[in-house]
């Protein structure tokens, strides 16, 4: 199970609604030159791109690999 999925299985666990819409439309929130960017390992992104706190630079790119 990848972190991503980990990260989702606890949200659910928790009730936590917003934490759980904001993964689910990742694909409208995230630029596709973003996409292609964090495919890249290009860290950089993290320091242009507001994301939640909780949000970890493994689960951005697990979910990038997907899309």
């Amino acid at each position: 199970m990848t972190t991503f999925e980990e990260k989702k299985i606890e949200f659910i666990k928790k009730g936590q609604k917003e934490r759980i819409a904001w993964l689910e439309n990742m694909h409208k929130i995230i630029l596709p030159s973003h996409l292609q960017r964090i495919k890249e390992n290009d860290k950089t992104i993290l320091k242009e791109t507001v994301f939640p706190e909780w949000v970890s630079w493994e689960m951005l790119r697990e979910w990038a690999e997907k899309h």
